[in-house]
């Protein structure tokens, strides 16, 4: 093999390492260094009403804790977390409208319409996407 043949395949394996590395960092399934890059978690309690919100580290670090995240994924329905604003461990995942900021459980049993419609100010950011992808923006 000439020189020129082994030069362009070891720059070949140390791109393709890099790549590896790169993707090690920023989207990893098991957690470790990845994880913290992930958005922060919204909640939202179901006897205050208060919303509020974690970060993905904090949230996945509370479930495995409860025994809701094993080695092979979830284990059931996910239990409820301590609410700052009332001590009570009844808040769940929510969603946070990006127009108005007010924190809410989307709703899936609405057929005709999007389940991340804010109550508050009637805002879904699924439709504005939709609407910009129609329009071929």
């Amino acid at each position: 093999m000439d020189r020129r043949k082994k030069k362009q395949i070891i720059f070949a394996v140390i791109c393709l390492a890099a790549a590896v590395v790169i993707t090690a960092i920023f989207y990893n399934p098991f957690g470790g260094v990845g994880s913290g890059l992930k958005k922060p978690v919204q909640m939202r309690c179901v006897k205050c009403g208060a919303g509020f919100e974690i970060s993905s580290k904090q949230y996945e670090k509370q479930m495995t804790e409860k025994g809701a995240i094993g080695p092979k994924g979830p284990t059931g329905p996910p239990p409820g977390l301590k609410c700052p604003q009332c001590g009570q461990e009844e808040a769940y995942t929510a969603v946070k409208c990006k127009k108005c900021g007010n924190v809410f459980f989307p709703d899936p049993a609405v057929y005709a319409d999007f389940m991340d419609r804010c109550p508050e100010c009637g805002y879904s950011a699924r439709e504005e996407k939709y609407k910009l992808r129609q329009s071929g923006e």
